[in-house]
C-alpha cells in the first residue's frame, strides 16, 4: 500500500540554524521499507528562505 505523509512546520537547518525534523524525517523514512525513497519537497509561497530557491 502506498503511503503520503504531508507535514508542515519545522525548521530544515541553514544559515546557522538547527534541522528540527531529522527524527520525523527518519520516522517517515521507515515507513517506505525502502533504501532511498523518492520525496518531494515543496518550500513555501511566501519567499521565506531563499536557499530553498536556488536547490
Amino acid at each position: 500500500m502506498k503511503k503520503i505523509v504531508a507535514i508542515g512546520g519545522g525548521e530544515i537547518g541553514g544559515f546557522g540554524k538547527p534541522i528540527e525534523t531529522t527524527e520525523l524525517d527518519k520516522q517517515i523514512v521507515k515507513l517506505t521499507k525502502k533504501r532511498n525513497p523518492k520525496v518531494l519537497f515543496l518550500p513555501t509561497a511566501s519567499n521565506d528562505y531563499e536557499q530553498h530557491r536556488k536547490n
